[in-house]
């Protein structure tokens, strides 16, 4: 049984079991690659080798994979006969290639400034997961403004009292706040690929909040998702 590769965007093979086993040994290949055969309707993880039967007739017939599981679908293109040119399900990791980058590029969830506060408020104190730099970036944004419309409406200049009114009121929105955001700060650098912890790494922290995200699971779980619609 015939097996193509799919690794960083390229589409490799056929391979037997046996070189694709012998390449994942060698290192060649990790478990980011995805194989397909005849028979399977999309891409599947290159782990899926360990549970194919170990011999099986070859197709007698040579068979095109479909459209890669990184690949860009095109509503357009008309499919081969006989070849499975079903678009895959959702994916965070979806990958194309452009004239300009023939890399693998992953399409990075954009939030906007009520979909990253909604989302950081509904993970009040979740410190597990990932947060895209969007999304924690739109929520320090949504604090600034909100602790400026504070000051700008509720302080009067000729009232001395109304200082007073402004700090309590913005005392009551870092109550609020203090969890969520340290939550987000937690999720972000996850993001990157690196330990809550370093959120106690003076100047390090605030470098590890800008990184882009990582292109691919890690250890702190898969890539963010888009927002909620």
């Amino acid at each position: 049984m015939k097996y193509f590769i799919e690794k960083n965007g390229k589409q490799l093979g056929p391979y037997d079991q046996d070189m694709i086993r012998s390449m994942y040994r060698d290192g060649m290949l990790d478990s980011g690659c995805h194989v397909w055969r005849e028979g399977f309707e999309t891409w599947q993880p290159i782990e899926v080798i360990n549970h194919e039967p170990g011999a099986e007739t070859a197709a007698t017939e040579e068979v095109s994979p479909p459209t890669s599981y990184f690949g860009v679908y095109d509503s357009n293109r008309q499919p081969e006969t006989g070849v499975n040119d079903a678009r895959p399900p959702y994916s965070p990791y979806a990958y194309g290639e452009t004239r300009t980058k023939k890399r693998a590029r992953m399409i990075i969830p954009s939030y906007n400034l009520g979909s990253a506060f909604v989302s950081c408020m509904k993970r009040y104190v979740q410190f597990e997961g990932r947060a895209c730099r969007s999304e924690y970036w739109f929520w320090v944004l949504a604090i600034f403004i909100i602790n400026f419309c504070i000051a700008f409406f509720m302080y009067e200049p000729t009232d001395p009292d109304s200082i007073y009114v402004v700090d309590g009121l913005s005392r009551i929105v870092e109550l609020a706040i203090f969890l969520p955001s340290i939550s987000a700060i937690v999720r972000r650098i996850h993001d990157t690929g690196h330990s809550g912890w370093f959120i106690f790494v003076p100047i390090y922290n605030l470098i590890l909040l800008f990184l882009d995200t990582q292109r691919k699971p890690n250890e702190y779980g898969q890539a963010p998702l888009p927002p909620e619609k």
